[in-house]
């Protein structure tokens, strides 16, 4: 009987270490940082200088003579959104032979070259991954990059592995358009993970609403545009705010803790506007590299992400948001890991 109480100790014991050892690691999960281990971006070299356009169309569209200032980036006759991700997840990937870690990989573009193939599958060999990841095209709406990047944040959450997170477009345009001036083309990446992070997570927020903006139907490949009061006043004014200030909510920091604000978007001083509507101070509003490349459509919040990052100083606050089929908003804090990367 003994010998009977002793193995019955030893196993109350035993169940009383592994419930602790597993409530302990389920309190470490819970605890774990997770955000952006790396960052990367591509814009094409060539460049098309807005006043030749302007000066070409001023017969047919005088209209555009104030936008006759700058220059746009476009993708070259060998490039499209597969290669300019490829070269952002490059940059952001670094030179190592060895890429085990990432477990994931999502691409958003709203304009994927392959309507049926795998086009993240295609990057995938590009980069020369495992076999065994997942990778997943999104596509549809303009802030598809940013819900990517939800799908990464909860992928490593969940703690199944890195996620890449890629994003790039190269939009066609109707001539003497606002767009053909508007439009830049460009890709950015960031690696998504836990550890040595460079810029933790700290919350987010979506609305989705069927607001239309704009849509390209089936087969065709320019888009159809709504009025830009209806979408200035009705769309983002209103629907962007909404994300903003749930966000915020999410993760527990004010308005004015925001050190840069990104908003993309080809409507001059939306941005800035914005930014007083919701409490941020609008000099903290982050240049929208318009003058220099154009808009990037879905890359173009990763874009300036990266831009943000490459001289962003520990513990500033950066608030990412974007407006398409409503508006989504991210938070992140910088780390001291920013120093070293």
């Amino acid at each position: 009987s003994v010998t009977g109480e002793s193995t019955s100790i030893a196993l109350h014991e035993g169940a009383t270490e592994s419930s602790m050892h597993h409530h302990a690691k389920r309190r470490e999960s819970t605890l774990m940082k997770i955000g952006i281990l790396g960052y990367g971006s591509y814009v094409p070299r060539l460049r098309l200088n807005r006043k030749a356009v302007v000066e070409a169309n001023a017969w047919y569209a005088p209209q555009f003579a104030s936008k006759a200032k700058g220059t746009r980036a476009i993708a070259n006759w060998d490039e499209d959104s597969i290669t300019m991700a490829v070269a952002a997840a490059r940059d952001c990937l670094g030179t190592s032979d060895d890429r085990s870690h990432v477990k994931a990989l999502y691409l958003a573009s709203s304009t994927l070259p392959f309507a049926e193939r795998l086009n993240a599958g295609v990057v995938r060999e590009a980069l020369t991954l495992g076999r065994g990841i997942d990778v997943l095209d999104t596509t549809g709406s303009q802030r598809v990059a940013l819900s990517a990047l939800s799908e990464a944040m909860a992928r490593v959450k969940a703690e199944e592995g890195n996620a890449l997170v890629l994003a790039a477009d190269s939009r066609k345009t109707r001539a003497a358009s606002s767009a053909e001036l508007d439009f830049g083309d460009g890709g950015a990446a960031l690696l998504i993970g836990s550890g040595n992070i460079l810029a933790e997570y700290l919350g987010s927020a979506t609305v989705s609403v069927d607001f239309v903006d704009h849509f390209r139907l089936a087969g065709e490949d320019i888009d159809y545009s709504w009025e830009e009061r209806w979408i200035r006043d009705e769309g983002i004014g209103k629907l962007v705010p909404e994300a903003i200030a749930a966000a915020l909510k999410n993760c527990g920091i004010g308005a004015d803790n925001v050190d840069h604000f990104i908003f993309p978007s080809t409507f001059a001083k939306i941005d800035e506007q914005l930014a007083k509507s919701c409490g941020i101070n609008p000099e903290n509003v982050v240049d929208n590299l318009m003058p220099q490349v154009g808009d990037t459509g879905v890359a173009h919040p990763l874009l300036l992400l990266a831009r943000v990052l490459e001289t962003a100083k520990p513990e500033q606050h950066i608030l990412m948001a974007q407006f398409g089929s409503g508006a989504q908003a991210f938070v992140f804090r910088v780390t001291d890991a920013i120093k070293s990367f």
